[in-house]
This record gives structure tokens, sequence and C-alpha cells, in this order.
């Protein structure tokens, strides 16, 4: 399902930059999400599903957020500073073009408000390109999920400073499985794709 791939931004400014990943576009996400947001004839658009393809932009950011919890669970509160800002619209953009130098008829952009673009239309690519690049820093403007969180889980030989102690062992936990789904990237402190 790997669509799209590029590490040549991994490092862009200050050792912080992004990958580019394709993105699966299972019927339950793709549906609901894009029949919206194009006017196309729902029988038209459930037959053009295995012609469309999906990217994201995963950022190494240089910000950060906590996670509280509270009665009801846990609190995420996460604010994109203007650096990453800049270096997630980057990333669009280049998705974008590879798109369009692909041979893409439509491509959109999950903004608010959403950002469209059609070969067959009077709308030019390079003002397309405009229109993403001035995407405002401001919240909601931008969907923004999280993914591949690394460096998330601390290591301390003390389980009051730490999740894991200095082999990666989860302190009081014996269950292989969650061992295994840390060791992925909770205890990479810098991603690894370039090394």
């Amino acid at each position: 399902m790997q669509g799209i791939y590029s590490d040549d931004f991994l490092f862009r400014k200050d050792n912080y930059g992004y990958l580019i990943e394709g993105l699966p576009l299972h019927p339950s996400l793709f549906i609901p999400f894009f029949s919206s947001i194009f006017s196309i004839d729902k029988y038209e658009f459930l037959n053009s599903y295995p012609n469309w393809s999906g990217a994201i932009v995963l950022t190494s950011d240089s910000g950060g957020g906590k996670v509280r919890y509270n009665t009801k669970g846990p609190v995420w509160s996460y604010k994109l500073n203007q650096f990453d800002h800049e270096n997630l619209l980057h990333g669009l953009v280049n998705i974008c073009k590879a798109y369009e130098a692909a041979g893409a008829k439509r491509i959109a952009i999950s903004s608010a408000p959403n950002l469209l673009w059609n070969r067959n239309s009077s709308h030019a690519f390079p003002t397309f390109i405009k229109e993403i690049n001035n995407i405002s820093y401001k919240p909601y403007n931008l969907a923004i999920g999280s993914a591949h969180q690394m460096g998330s889980a601390r290591i301390g030989v003390d389980k009051n400073i730490g999740v894991c102690d200095e082999w990666g062992k989860v302190h009081g936990c014996t269950s292989w499985t969650v061992q295994l789904s840390l060791a992925a990237q909770e205890l990479t402190p810098w991603c690894l794709f370039n090394l």
C-alpha cells in the first residue's frame, strides 16, 4: 500500500524535518472523509476508489506537548509551533508536486477550508501551491494527527522517573507484547531512517 515515500527532507533545517509516507486509504477512512470533499456522484466515487492514493507528512517536531490525566481520562495538549508549521507546509507542497507530476487528476488538502485542485479546471497548479503555503498558523486550520511518537517512553533505572529500565524493559510489566510495542518507536530518541 506504500504509494509514496521520501526522506529527502528528514533534516531540512536545524536537524528537524519530515518524512513523506503513503497513507493506507482503507474504505472506512476514505469514504467518509473524501466523499464530502469532492462533489462526485457516489457511484463514480466508489468505482474510482482503486485509483486514489494518500500521503502524510511525518514531522520530527521541535515543539512538545503534555498528556495529563483527569477523572475522565487522558487529556492531550499540543500546539504546533511556527517552525514545525513551516516544515509541515513544505512537506504538503512536495506531496502535491509529486502527485501532480505523476498525473493526479485531483488533489485535496485537509484544511479549513479544504483545498482542492482539479487538473481539468481553470484552477492553476501554482495557485494551488500558493494556497497551501498560505494556510494560517492557527489551531484547527490544518488536520493534524499523531503517529510514530519517538522518545515518548522515558528510560530510567527507577520506575518513578522512567517508563523503562536501561535495557528497555517496562517497569513492573512481564508482557512481551507491551515490551515489543514500546521498543518500536517510543524508546528511540531520534528518527533512525537515515542511519
